[in-house]
């Protein structure tokens, strides 16, 4: 297994091909601030085997969940749990004036 090097400083260099990522609480950096009471609306395709825990995790972090799936019964737990289910795939899409920071 190749050894994976870890930058510790601010700069970032380009990587180079074959290079691997490293996980950012091994690479020395602190990353974005983080605003603890931030709550996130959050749009979720796919709610099946894979995608249900996945989702369940956003909505027990406290964030607005919309979930969408192709069978209406993949979203019910999540339904039931206080996500609210988009009538179709078009309906996640944030309007023109939400912001994109």
């Amino acid at each position: 297994m190749p050894e994976v090097q870890v930058a510790h400083s601010q700069e970032r260099k380009p990587r180079e091909a074959g290079d691997r990522l490293v996980p950012q609480e091994l690479s020395g950096s602190a990353g974005p601030e983080v605003d603890e009471g931030l709550i996130v609306h959050v749009g979720f395709v796919g709610t099946g085997n894979m995608g249900r825990p996945m989702a369940t995790n956003v909505l027990k972090a406290g964030h607005q969940l919309t979930v969408w799936d192709l069978r209406r019964e993949a979203t019910r737990d999540l339904e039931n749990l206080g996500a609210t289910r988009a009538a179709d795939l078009a309906a996640l899409e944030p309007p023109p004036s939400a912001s994109r920071s």
